[in-house]
């Protein structure tokens, strides 16, 4: 809808150069504000439908033929066969191929290739008034020429959609390929998640300050400790002695046992493996288990 807004300015601007640079000269700009009145009007009516219709696949092949239509009547106020503005017909199919698909685009470059033919061939033939021309036609056209742009257009309609229709294709297959993707991650996630959760022993992640950043299910049941007690805690004021004064996290295995008094008050004696992380708020994985009834 931009676009169209942007070509209904142009082409009144257009006008109004005219006007002021050669009052006198007999080139009619009446063509010119009918094409803004038309592009203004359909702009407003596809915004107020879009809104209404719930088909939006048949509303834009309306929507395409539409424009068809209004790019035809372009091209003949500009000149017929030696008008530049056939390109916007390009400009459609794109639109089309992207919104609609392969079938979208082969539909917009199939109308557009009739309406081309017919509007060249009628042109040639001194078979549309002159009145809503800007400017009379050339005389002395050869039918050769006007078929060379007919085949040259028609086969630039149908390679437009092809291209645009593949290229529009394909991004739908990646964008679909990667929602997937993010499916899969999501449940290897929730997996990974249940899998810890279900071990027996005791896991918790450190940041690189040594707080708790998780806190799995045997970890709550060894200690008495849910995730809500413990959460961003240091770790050396949860598990006294866990780390050696002084230490730093390391990029070694390490092994303890240090007795614990979990949440009820009961003495366990816990044995503790600490690993190295991938670093921020799982620096280090801590792995705990009850040793008490192995003492």
């Amino acid at each position: 809808m931009i676009l169209r807004v942007v070509v209904a300015f142009a082409f009144l601007a257009v006008a109004t150069w005219f006007q002021l640079r050669s009052p006198q000269k007999p080139i009619s700009v009446y063509p010119l504000y009918a094409i803004v009145t038309a592009i203004g009007f359909l702009t407003i009516a596809y915004a107020v439908a879009i809104m209404r219709i719930e088909r939006l696949a048949l509303f834009a092949y309306i929507q395409s033929a539409a424009d068809i239509a209004l790019i035809t009547f372009i091209v003949y106020s500009t000149g017929g066969a030696e008008s530049y503005l056939s390109i916007l017909y390009h400009l459609s199919v794109i639109g089309s191929a992207v919104i609609l698909g392969k079938r979208g685009g082969y539909f917009s470059a199939s109308l557009a290739t009739i309406a081309f033919i017919s509007l060249l061939s009628l042109d040639f033939h001194r078979m549309l008034p002159v009145g809503f021309r800007l400017a009379s036609p050339s005389p002395g056209m050869l039918w050769e020429n006007v078929a060379t742009t007919i085949s040259i257009n028609a086969l630039g309609f149908f390679t437009v959609a092809y291209l645009t229709g593949y290229l529009a294709g394909r991004t739908l297959t990646v964008e679909k390929e990667l929602e997937e993707k993010e499916i899969d991650y999501g449940r290897l996630e929730t997996l990974n998640r249940l899998i810890i959760d279900n071990i027996t022993s005791g896991i918790m992640t450190l940041d690189e300050n040594r707080r708790i950043t998780s806190f799995n299910r045997a970890a709550a049941g060894i200690t008495g400790y849910a995730l809500k007690d413990v959460y961003y805690k240091n770790a050396d004021e949860v598990f006294p002695g866990i780390f050696s004064r002084g230490s730093r996290i390391s990029d070694d295995v390490t092994r303890s046992e240090r007795g614990f008094r979990s949440k009820e008050g009961k003495e366990i004696t816990l044995g503790f493996m600490i690993s190295p992380g991938k670093g921020g708020d799982m620096t280090s994985i801590v792995i705990f288990q009850d040793f008490t009834r192995l003492k």
